[in-house]
């Protein structure tokens, strides 16, 4: 679908409408951190997320494994019940 420069022009329009009225910079208070002081607990927090995630990934893994030999047994038991199905009904 193509949107004509107008329509596209509209729609931004639209959008920017629903965030409502900007505020000037100096009328929002905001908190003065040093950044070295956040700087240390960024790092750390991602540290974290990471192992986590290396963790997690793992556990997947082995579940996946798991998993995958449940499957094999099944469509073999499933191969040989097909088996006795076609001998017993070919005779």
């Amino acid at each position: 679908m193509k949107l004509s420069r107008e329509q596209l022009k509209r729609i931004v329009l639209d959008e920017v409408a629903k965030f409502g009225k900007a505020k000037d910079v100096e009328d929002v208070k905001a908190k003065e951190v040093d950044a070295c002081d956040l700087a240390d607990t960024l790092e750390a927090k991602k540290d974290f997320t990471v192992k986590e995630a290396v963790k997690k990934s793992q556990e997947l893994k082995l579940q996946e494994k798991k998993l995958l030999e449940q499957l094999t047994k099944i469509r073999a038991e499933r191969l040989s019940l097909n088996k006795q199905i076609s001998e017993s009904s070919v005779k």
